[in-house]
């Protein structure tokens, strides 16, 4: 792996940790990120759409609309006070799939979205507690020999 080019001290207490276990795990934790990220715009893009196509239609609220396998409904959300300003009165659309056993119908296009999708699942790691649940120290910055 290449070494990474030195930075300028940016903090007066700042510590330098050179530990490759750490870089390779942070690179990693960048890549995934930006995967996330792909995959988060293709999902924008797609629900954009859907929603540009449901605008054709007037949904009642609390009236569902049924298209194929998807249940469309609208509640309306309704303004209110919290704290220091004001929420507005909004409508809030929600896609419900019925029959939740089979896969999305994919286009060949869709399918190269998919395998971005695909490496973002394989790279999750099962999240660890945010507060220590053992009276174990904190780690040090840098390893003890």
């Amino acid at each position: 792996m290449p070494r990474s080019r030195k930075q300028d001290q940016l903090a007066f207490d700042e510590i330098n940790v050179e530990d490759t276990a750490l870089q390779e795990a942070l690179e990693k934790r960048l890549r995934a990120k930006d995967d996330r990220d792909e995959v988060a715009l293709v999902f924008k893009r797609a629900d954009e759409a859907a929603k540009a196509e449901l605008a054709r239609f007037e949904i009642a609220p609390d009236a569902p609309l049924r298209v194929g396998r998807f249940r469309i409904s609208r509640t309306v959300i309704a303004g209110r006070m919290v704290e220091a300003f004001e929420t507005k009165t909004r409508d809030r659309i929600r896609f419900d799939l019925i029959e939740d056993d089979e896969p999305a119908v994919r286009s060949e296009a869709e399918d190269a979205d998919a395998g971005a999708i695909a490496a973002l699942e394989s790279a999750k790691t099962p999240r660890k507690p945010r507060r220590a649940t053992t009276d174990e120290p904190p780690q040090a910055l840098h390893p003890v020999n």
